[in-house]
């Protein structure tokens, strides 16, 4: 207990901005895996739904993470099935699941007793007051998250070019979409605290939708997101500490803008 202490405290104090930057990394380089295949909406699944054990760990009062990993890891898998065996009807089973769940959980909220404040950090987030366990988290799936896809590029670069080729060329293609899920899963967790359950799509969109204007390939493509996701996150957050606004809104909006400025030209890749 005291080894992991002692490791906690390596985490206190760490600045927002870099908390946001770790966000912004590994929510921009899982992007166009998503993005990519027209898929990103499993990520709006995902975050929405996660009021649920949000509001659950309010009305208990114990930890969010206690009830929102396992939440969204079995969400991941629930969403993993139903693309496999019925994936002509994956987008309808998914907003029937994520509006459902969206409703389930201001209804514990309702119950729990939750005010506006309280709700609206569930919503929209606060990384202003983060803590060292919520730094050690996102230190930890940064590092798991870019360790997976070095280790695999050769796999999941072909399965982000073609999924038949992939297949055809012996790739676990199921196995490698499950694994990005769980990914995917793992990355809402800890990117609700910066961006809360309604905007953290924008943070997982918006970079690989940017970073097709400019990259020439694949490859590019994947660096390019991460280092867009980790500029809008620092400088949104960076904005919010100096002008005391909303720091998920913040985020949200310098994407949306640089998603209007993209649009003048034309994609490099598509």
């Amino acid at each position: 207990m005291t080894i992991f202490t002692d490791l906690l405290n390596l985490f206190a104090n760490w600045p927002p901005a870099f908390i946001a930057l770790l966000c912004g990394v590994t929510c921009g380089i899982l992007g166009p895996f998503f993005v990519w295949r027209n898929l990103s909406f499993l990520g709006d699944a995902l975050s929405h739904s996660s009021l649920t054990p949000l509001a659950l760990a309010t009305l208990i009062g114990v930890t969010p993470v206690a009830f929102l990993l396992p939440f969204n890891l079995l969400m991941a898998l629930t969403l993993s099935f139903l693309a496999i065996r019925r994936p002509l009807n994956l987008d309808s089973y998914i907003s029937i699941m994520f509006a459902g769940f969206l409703g389930l959980g201001l209804l514990i909220s309702h119950f729990a007793g939750a005010n506006g404040e309280s709700l609206l950090e569930i919503l929209f987030g606060n990384i202003l007051e983060t803590n060292s366990f919520n730094s050690f988290l996102t230190f930890s799936v940064t590092i798991a998250v870019i360790g997976h896809l070095i280790f695999w590029r050769h796999d999941l670069y072909l399965l982000l070019l073609n999924r038949d080729l992939a297949a055809v060329e012996g790739v676990r293609v199921q196995w490698h979409e499950i694994l990005l899920m769980i990914l995917l899963a793992i990355v809402v967790t800890i990117g609700i605290k910066l961006m809360g359950t309604v905007l953290l799509t924008s943070l997982i969109v918006t970079p690989t939708v940017v970073a097709r204007v400019f990259a020439k390939n694949l490859r590019s493509l994947l660096i390019l997101a991460s280092f867009l996701g980790a500029i809008f996150a620092v400088v949104g957050v960076g904005l919010a500490q100096k002008y005391s606004l909303p720091a998920s809104g913040t985020v949200a909006t310098f994407c949306l803008f640089s998603f209007l400025v993209s649009l003048r030209f034309k994609p490099q890749i598509n």
